[in-house]
């Protein structure tokens, strides 16, 4: 039988990254040119889309620098998933707004262009990639907002 230490539950959770950030998202709405997000990846997934969205969009969780971790969603279209396809859980990612398109149509926004960067890390060889973990997500119909689990009230077994 394996030694368990009960002491240290909580080391054992069972949430994802993907859940622990979900109430801090990135947002690309009014940035400037230049601003990035960056961090190492701790999950990556897939999210549908949002009731009058056209289409889903990628999920990538970065730990930042202060060791916060923040969800960031990328377009779900293949000429923009396939740059962070090959990334590795624990490879460094950033990903900066690098241009701003003037509108097709005036009155519309113009498109927002990203730049994406980052490399295998020999460390993480073997970990799951981005494309595993959107695939997967994808099987059983997209990552969503985690449920907020109330108090259960407690009930003496004796």
């Amino acid at each position: 039988m394996t030694d368990t230490n009960f002491d240290n539950y909580k080391e054992d959770k069972l949430t994802r990254p993907i859940d622990d950030a979900w109430s801090n998202w990135k947002s690309w709405k009014d940035t400037k040119v230049g601003e990035k997000v960056q961090g190492y990846i701790r999950d990556a997934g897939w999210k549908k889309a949002d009731e009058g969205e056209e289409r889903g969009q990628r999920i990538v969780t970065l730990e930042q620098v202060d060791g916060k971790l923040i969800n960031v969603g990328i377009k779900d279209l293949p000429f923009v998933l396939k740059h962070t396809n090959e990334l590795r859980i624990g490879d460094p990612l950033t990903i900066e707004f690098t241009e701003q398109q003037q509108p097709a149509v005036k009155g519309q926004n113009g498109a927002k262009i990203y730049g994406y960067f980052g490399k295998n890390l020999p460390e993480t060889e073997g970990n799951p990639t981005v494309l595993e973990l959107d695939t997967k997500d994808r099987l059983v119909g997209g990552a969503e907002e985690p449920e907020v689990e109330e108090e259960a009230e407690t009930v003496d077994a004796f």
